[in-house]
């Protein structure tokens, strides 16, 4: 895939999740995310992640559409990233940078994060690309941690940042 860039910028916003956003996250995680795989939340979980205080769920939004989401847990000083997703249609073009960046200005305001890290799939090339330009860098793997429709198996990376 060929990375895209928008030719003028469209209004971007990045901004904590509230409960109206509930269906809309559904709907990208369903378009992101294959629902026999272990990532996929239902409606009740992506809204006890939103109301709840142990996870901190943002969303990036795109004249007036909501087009990914970020999903953190914080312990601490430092954040997991348990789930970012970006439209299929719209990835590509830098949303992922702008959300990932939009909550960590917004965490750093009210918290002292050292480090982020998170599991990634490794044959998720698109998303191990994406990580690499974020500064994030390999310090560990777990086998057999992702489960595929297929029934297979594959490992997960684990990537992790220093702030």
């Amino acid at each position: 895939m060929t990375e895209r860039h928008l030719k003028q910028s469209p209004p971007l916003l990045v901004r904590p999740a509230t409960l109206d956003d509930v269906s809309s996250i559904a709907h990208i995680m369903q378009k992101c995310f294959d629902p026999v795989e272990e990532t996929h939340w239902h409606n009740q979980q992506i809204k006890e992640a939103i109301s709840g205080n142990h996870l901190s769920v943002f969303v990036i939004v795109v004249s007036d559409q909501m087009v990914g989401f970020l999903i953190t847990q914080i312990v601490v000083d430092e954040a997991e990233i348990l789930l970012i997703a970006i439209e299929p249609e719209r990835q590509g073009v830098g949303f992922a940078s702008h959300l990932l960046q939009g909550w960590l200005n917004a965490e750093k305001q009210k918290s002292r994060l050292k480090k982020i890290s998170l599991e990634v799939a490794e044959d998720n090339m698109a998303a191990i690309k994406f990580y690499h330009s974020a500064h994030f860098e390999q310090v560990g793997l777990r086998k057999a941690y992702y489960k595929k429709a297929n029934g297979e198996r594959t490992n997960a990376m684990i990537l992790a940042r220093r702030l």
